[in-house]
């Protein structure tokens, strides 16, 4: 046996084992009558000397059973996911804590969540928006919970870590260039995107259309979800052939299968790869289409009971809500310069 080589009181021991060239970590506890200890063989010193906290903490367990317990980052969460609380959440919330996990990455590699201090939790806040960071607190707080219900930890800090502003949804309408790019855009909610834009649908109704709703000859659709069933929506030329591709393809029955966060997340996903807005920002909301929907009508110089009408709204001064104008739709208007826009000629 090689020389004993010591870390100062209490820190315990590395030595090498000259018969086998491995290294030997070692700690000790001296309890009345005997001598506890754990030793676990490295092939590197280095490797050795970093283990001996681990050790430690393992003999701590084993000589005072009040001593808090050792858990590491990973190992917690897979607890956590265990969880009921974690069960019952809709797949969508799962996913969201599986990515929040994820962010986390600072904290995987601990091998204690005791040494997961309040900077290093808050540094992970600190470069993430509202919404992820959000979803990363909550992960937190409810891994802690658990820590501390195991004896694993003593302190929870994360309701005590401070959120970014939330961002603030702007009531606006996509400018015609936006519209071009979502209309070229390669992904999948693209259609329903363009069926909002054209024709003013909410997320709502059109996530509750069903086939049985559509009525392409009459060249309208039932209300959905928000608008009460018989009040007709109108279906414009652009969004007639969108709508029939969408018939032909269900095999459910429904237009739109996603859930209400999946709707979300693949709106701003599309809005991203169309070069829109980034995918964390959330300014420009689904409502945006509907705002477009209105602005593009009082362009084109529809009405104003038409316009209200196709909106379905019951005062016309929530309709100019959604109307959106800068000056130089102003000076054509008024200089009598015809704005161009594919727009619907049905209302």
């Amino acid at each position: 046996m090689g020389k004993v080589k010591s870390r100062g009181n209490g820190t315990g021991t590395v030595y090498k084992r000259g018969d086998r060239g491995t290294y030997v970590a070692e700690v000790r506890a001296y309890l009345p009558g005997e001598v506890r200890r754990i030793r676990k063989t490295f092939a590197k010193k280095k490797d050795a000397v970093n283990a001996l906290p681990d050790l430690l903490k393992q003999l701590e367990q084993k000589t005072d059973p009040k001593a808090p317990k050792v858990i590491s980052f990973a190992d917690l969460k897979d607890k956590l996911f265990a969880t009921q609380w974690y069960k019952q959440l809709s797949p969508d919330k799962q996913k969201a804590y599986r990515i929040a996990y994820n962010k986390c990455a600072p904290l995987h590699a601990l091998s204690d969540v005791r040494f997961a201090s309040y900077e290093m939790q808050a540094e992970i806040i600190s470069g993430l928006t509202y919404y992820p960071a959000r979803d990363v607190r909550t992960l937190l707080n409810k891994a802690w919970e658990l820590a501390m219900r195991m004896n694993c930890l003593e302190k929870n800090y994360a309701p005590l870590l401070e959120l970014p502003p939330i961002p603030q949804a702007k009531k606006t309408a996509f400018s015609e260039e936006q519209v071009k790019k979502i209309q070229k855009v390669n992904d999948p909610f693209r259609d329903y995107m363009l069926l909002m834009i054209y024709m003013g649908l909410r997320p709502v109704e059109l996530r509750g259309l069903t086939v049985e709703d559509v009525h392409l000859d009459e060249h309208y659709t039932d209300g959905g979800r928000k608008t009460a069933k018989g009040v007709p929506i109108a279906i414009f030329d652009e969004a007639e052939p969108i709508l029939r591709k969408m018939c032909e393809e269900t095999k459910t029955g429904k237009l739109c299968k996603l859930s209400n966060d999946d709707f979300y997340a693949a709106f701003y996903h599309c809005l991203a790869a169309a070069g829109v807005q980034a995918e964390d920002d959330h300014t420009l909301t689904p409502y945006t289409c509907r705002h477009t929907f209105v602005t593009r009508l009082t362009k084109a110089g529809v009405p104003q009971p038409m316009i209200q009408k196709a909106a379905r709204h019951t005062s016309y001064k929530t309709t100019q809500g959604y109307t959106h104008l800068d000056i130089s739709d102003v000076l054509k208007a008024v200089n009598g310069d015809p704005i161009a826009h594919q727009l619907p000629t049905k209302v």
